[in-house]
């Protein structure tokens, strides 16, 4: 019986609370169409459709082809002319410059006294597959 009155209580409370949620959403969708009411653009669409050239305005499928060729045309050559080309693609030239260089060099050389800079940077891979998956591979057993 408790649990009874307890889950009762529970759909009592939910259900005073319908009305609250119910204002609560009308007020969000009238704000979003307000919103969506007072976005501008750069240029309204109507002086497009009025004083546009026929030949480009007259059809809205041929409007709607053009513009989007102008504008991911225009998309498209903004980032190859402004972009870096291979900006951020080596950073080796870097090392041991900036707020961090002295960590940089501190463990650099630690390792060098210690030796293991020289491990670290030997070549300890000669081949990406295993001798018993290539058979035909120089140094395989045969």
């Amino acid at each position: 019986l408790a649990q009874a009155t307890r889950w009762f209580r529970g759909v009592t409370q939910a259900a005073s609370m319908l009305p609250l949620l119910r204002s609560a959403l009308r007020t969000r969708c009238v704000a979003a169409a307000q919103q969506q009411a007072s976005r501008k653009s750069v240029m309204p669409i109507d002086w497009v459709w009025r004083y546009g050239p026929t030949w480009l305005v007259g059809d809205k499928v041929k409007w709607m082809y053009y513009y989007n060729i102008f504008v991911g045309g225009g998309t498209i050559a903004l980032i190859i002319y402004a972009h870096e080309p291979f900006g951020g693609a080596d950073n080796n030239e870097r090392y041991g410059t900036g707020p961090w260089a002295w960590h940089y060099h501190m463990v650099k050389n630690r390792l060098k006294n210690s030796g293991e800079l020289e491990e670290n940077q030997r070549v300890k891979v000669t081949s990406f597959y295993p001798a018993e998956f290539m058979p035909n591979a120089a140094g395989a057993e045969e």
